[in-house]
């Protein structure tokens, strides 16, 4: 993470004053953008996250730099959810605190996802899929109400769901490595991974 990219820490037991937050559920996001590239690192993909509204957004960031949320396969593909993606009406035994990434208006935000589940897709394609917001306040009110809910069925990650603008990044294709060592460092003569160098 570079030394600008800024987090905000909401925890759900902070004093959140209703005058802040907005309508509720979500508004809508739009302007942002995720670019995805591979690492020579396995296990790892760097993200990019680029704003060209008019406005600050704030990218639900817990899960941001891995381990994923949640994992599907779409289309071929294989995408790492760093946000829930639907509803889900099952009781949670612990809920994380909601950690925002502000992206400011006409800037990015960049760092590393690191997912040991990404060593089992390699030579693979992925993408990640984030989930986006424009207020801040309304998110962490309602994750904070569903928390302290005595219903069994109220969800805090609904609250999550309701309020963001889901976005997902390019495919990349995973390279092969052996044993946990990029392909492109084995090289041998004839030009395939050779296991026997692995450490």
């Amino acid at each position: 993470m570079t030394k600008w990219c800024v987090s905000i820490a909401c925890f759900l037991l902070t004093f959140v004053v209703p005058g802040l937050c907005q309508s509720w559920p979500r508004v809508p996001v739009t302007g942002v953008t995720m670019q995805l590239s591979t690492t020579p690192v396995d296990g790892q993909l760097h993200w990019k996250i680029s704003n060209a509204s008019k406005s600050s957004v704030f990218v639900y960031s817990f899960f941001l730099y891995g381990p994923a949320y949640g994992r599907e396969h779409k289309d071929g593909r294989e995408v790492f959810d760093t946000t829930p993606t639907s509803l889900d009406n099952g009781t949670v035994n612990h809920f994380p605190p909601v950690l925002l990434l502000m992206v400011p208006a006409g800037d990015y935000r960049e760092g590393d996802f690191r997912d040991p589940e990404l060593k089992e897709v390699l030579a693979k394609s992925v993408s990640l899929k984030i989930g986006v917001g424009a207020d801040p306040y309304s998110v962490v009110d309602e994750a904070k109400r569903l928390r302290q809910s005595k219903k069994a069925t109220d969800n805090p990650y609904n609250a999550i769901f309701e309020w963001a603008t889901i976005i997902e990044s390019n495919v990349v294709r995973l390279p092969e490595a052996v044993m946990g060592v990029p392909a492109d460092t084995l090289l041998h003569e004839s030009g395939h991974a050779d296991p026997s160098k692995a450490q």
